[in-house]
């Protein structure tokens, strides 16, 4: 995900759901998404990119771990969770 900013990072969530590792720009939102699950590489660096990618692709171990974080991490970010979290607070006041 070589982007310059983003205000959520749904890519990269995306990419979690479907069991797929994921390298991403190291700013905005991407950074508490992505953390612990994601590589992360200088977006103004094609030559960091470009490292980051190759990384990736030539360690099958950090592939399986990268998936199998995403995997575990994807739950926080179930809407039926958030929809509890939100009727729970609607329902504590």
């Amino acid at each position: 995900m070589p982007s310059f900013y983003e205000g959520f990072g749904i890519p990269l969530i995306e990419a979690m759901y479907l069991g797929v590792p994921a390298i991403s720009a190291s700013n905005s939102s991407l950074l508490e998404i992505g953390k612990d699950i994601c590589l992360f590489f200088n977006e103004y660096k094609v030559s960091s990119i470009k490292e980051t990618i190759e990384k990736v692709l030539n360690n099958q171990k950090l592939q399986k771990n990268m998936i199998k974080n995403g995997l575990l991490n994807i739950k926080k970010y179930d809407w039926r969770n958030h929809a509890k979290r939100i009727i729970e607070v609607h329902r504590s006041r």
